[in-house]
Protein backbone atom coordinates (compact mmCIF):
# COMPACT_ATOMS: atom_id res chain seq x y z
CA UNK A 1 0.00 0.00 0.00
CA UNK A 2 1.32 3.33 -0.57
CA UNK A 3 0.79 5.82 2.17
CA UNK A 4 1.16 8.84 -0.41
CA UNK A 5 -1.88 8.19 -2.29
CA UNK A 6 -4.88 10.35 -1.99
CA UNK A 7 -8.06 9.88 -3.33
CA UNK A 8 -9.37 13.07 -5.18
CA UNK A 9 -12.87 11.73 -6.30
CA UNK A 10 -14.69 9.22 -7.20
CA UNK A 11 -17.31 8.69 -9.87
CA UNK A 12 -19.57 4.92 -9.49
CA UNK A 13 -22.40 3.57 -11.39
CA UNK A 14 -23.95 0.17 -10.92
CA UNK A 15 -26.66 -0.69 -13.64
CA UNK A 16 -28.78 -3.63 -14.00
CA UNK A 17 -28.47 -6.22 -16.67
CA UNK A 18 -31.04 -3.81 -19.11
CA UNK A 19 -29.27 -0.90 -18.44
CA UNK A 20 -31.10 0.76 -16.07
CA UNK A 21 -28.75 2.61 -13.37
CA UNK A 22 -29.55 0.88 -9.98
CA UNK A 23 -26.77 2.75 -7.67
CA UNK A 24 -24.73 6.36 -8.10
CA UNK A 25 -22.65 7.94 -5.72
CA UNK A 26 -19.24 10.20 -5.71
CA UNK A 27 -19.12 8.86 -1.99
CA UNK A 28 -15.39 8.14 -0.85
CA UNK A 29 -15.49 5.11 0.11
CA UNK A 30 -18.07 3.35 -2.70
CA UNK A 31 -20.57 1.77 -0.95
CA UNK A 32 -23.61 0.04 -1.97
CA UNK A 33 -25.68 -1.99 0.04
CA UNK A 34 -27.98 -3.72 -3.26
CA UNK A 35 -30.95 -1.56 -2.80
CA UNK A 36 -32.69 0.80 -5.35
CA UNK A 37 -34.58 3.69 -3.74
CA UNK A 38 -34.94 1.71 -0.15
CA UNK A 39 -35.97 -1.27 -2.00
CA UNK A 40 -34.00 -4.70 -2.19
CA UNK A 41 -33.54 -5.64 -4.90
CA UNK A 42 -33.53 -9.14 -6.63
CA UNK A 43 -30.58 -11.31 -7.18
CA UNK A 44 -28.64 -11.29 -10.44
CA UNK A 45 -25.74 -9.44 -11.90
CA UNK A 46 -24.96 -6.10 -12.09
CA UNK A 47 -22.37 -4.14 -13.61
CA UNK A 48 -20.27 -1.37 -12.48
CA UNK A 49 -18.29 1.92 -13.61
CA UNK A 50 -16.21 3.45 -11.05
CA UNK A 51 -13.97 6.51 -12.06
CA UNK A 52 -11.37 7.16 -9.86
CA UNK A 53 -9.27 10.30 -9.68
CA UNK A 54 -6.16 10.62 -7.46
CA UNK A 55 -2.78 11.54 -6.73
CA UNK A 56 0.16 8.97 -6.17
CA UNK A 57 2.82 11.17 -4.99
CA UNK A 58 4.22 12.30 -7.79
CA UNK A 59 1.05 13.43 -10.27
CA UNK A 60 -2.54 13.15 -10.77
CA UNK A 61 -4.15 10.19 -12.41
CA UNK A 62 -7.41 8.27 -13.49
CA UNK A 63 -7.87 5.05 -13.43
CA UNK A 64 -11.35 3.64 -15.07
CA UNK A 65 -12.53 0.53 -13.52
CA UNK A 66 -15.62 -1.75 -14.76
CA UNK A 67 -16.74 -5.65 -14.28
CA UNK A 68 -19.48 -7.03 -12.62
CA UNK A 69 -21.15 -7.71 -9.53
CA UNK A 70 -23.36 -10.47 -8.25
CA UNK A 71 -26.04 -9.95 -6.01
CA UNK A 72 -27.30 -12.84 -3.61
CA UNK A 73 -30.08 -12.77 -0.91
Amino acid sequence: MNDDIQIHTTQAEIFDRWGNMAFESTAIPVQWNGEFNGTPLYPGVFVYRIELKYYDGVKDRMVLLTGDVNLFR
